[in-house]
């Protein structure tokens, strides 16, 4: 058993079947304590909890942000950002972050450290070579490798 168990409201990491891609999620039914049903932090799609398989799992262990406002948010994609943007910052290690480079390939979930923009997380991989990188301001798409 984790040492927080989750309940409703809190912010999960799962796939989301709709950006085709691993997301925060808003956790909104719990079956024997474990997620069954889950809101997309990025494009409100409702649906069944996936399992993430993302390499950031072992480190985020649980974020717990409870939204305050309705169950289907009526933020605006650039809010959904900043909110991801704020849950996921208290966990980010600056000295394992990358020095970005355009000549450089980058992982999908991995820290990098942009000149202008700051410190960022590699959202998705765009081909043949480009990114989205979520950063403070939002996310930016970059070249890379």
């Amino acid at each position: 058993m984790p040492a927080n168990p989750l309940c409703p409201g809190d912010m999960i990491e799962a796939h989301c079947s709709r950006c085709c891609m691993e997301t925060y999620h808003t956790l909104i039914t719990l079956v024997n304590d474990n997620p069954a049903r889950v809101i997309c932090n990025t494009c409100d799609h409702e649906h069944s909890y996936r399992t993430s398989s993302s390499v950031l799992d072992a480190s985020l262990g649980k974020v717990s942000i409870r939204k305050t406002d309705s169950r289907r948010s009526s933020l605006s994609p650039q809010e959904k950002e900043k909110r991801e943007w704020r849950a996921l910052r208290p966990i980010m290690e600056c000295d394992s972050a990358s020095t970005y480079s355009s000549s450089r390939e980058f992982r999908l979930h991995s820290l990098i450290k942009h000149p202008d923009f700051g410190l960022g997380v590699v959202k998705k991989s765009v081909p043949p070579h480009k990114m989205k990188v979520l950063f403070e301001d939002g996310i930016k798409t970059l070249r890379c490798g």
